[in-house]
């Protein structure tokens, strides 16, 4: 054979190599969607799985997750007793709106007293409060009768006897407690009492409704 035919037969060999290359490659391409359209459209179906898979799960703090009690859902607080604030979003289901004859839309269970040491309990009937107690709590220590607080006898009496001279002041007696002179919204009066601040670990006056915890003696 001439070197001129050798070279040719060289050339033809190289030629059907690559094309062998070239085949198996598309091919691999195809299978494992490398590229082209064949990629385009693995893509689009992995990320169809993958958005199933996140709606199926609810995502991540979507909607399918329970919500935790007492955490904010769709449809509002989960919780263990929905007439008790906050989780009642009635308006008048608070300290100060919370009262016989006030409107309501369903029963109320809120803190009440000295330092919220009570719990009231406001029954709604016909779309008002009937009956609103703050009962006297077992934890509560002071005395069944006190005196005024102006009382020349009462250990800390106050020039005039108003809750303004003595609220959030430091006081030295632990249940001490006095009836105020201040003109009350009803018929419960209204009185002081010393007790521990747990913020402060410091002894104070805390005053407003007796609640009928304590009465003048």
């Amino acid at each position: 054979m001439t070197s001129r035919a050798r070279a040719t037969a060289s050339a033809l060999l190289g030629l059907m190599v690559g094309a062998a290359e070239a085949c198996d490659g598309a091919s691999a391409r195809s299978q494992f969607g490398v590229g082209g359209r064949g990629s385009a459209a693995n893509a689009s179906s992995s990320a169809g799985g993958s958005s199933s898979n996140q709606s199926s799960n609810g995502g991540e703090g979507g909607a399918g997750d329970p919500p935790m009690n007492g955490e904010a859902s769709s449809s509002g607080l989960v919780c263990g007793d929905p007439t008790e604030a906050p989780c009642n979003t009635d308006p008048n289901c608070t300290t100060a709106n919370a009262k016989s004859d006030a409107t309501c839309t369903k029963d109320c269970k809120i803190g009440c007293g000295f330092d919220q040491l009570g719990t009231k309990l406001c029954s709604c009937v016909g779309g008002v409060y009937s009956q609103c107690p703050c009962p006297r709590p077992a934890s509560y220590k002071g005395a069944e009768v006190a005196k005024y607080c102006d009382d020349p006898d009462f250990p800390s009496a106050s020039e005039t006897g108003l809750m303004q001279e003595m609220k959030g002041l430091p006081c030295e007696t632990e249940w001490e407690q006095c009836v105020a002179r201040d003109i009350p919204p009803g018929n419960t009066p209204r009185g002081c009492v010393c007790m521990l601040n747990p913020t402060t670990n410091d002894l104070q006056w805390y005053c407003g409704s007796t609640n009928k915890w304590f009465m003048l003696e």
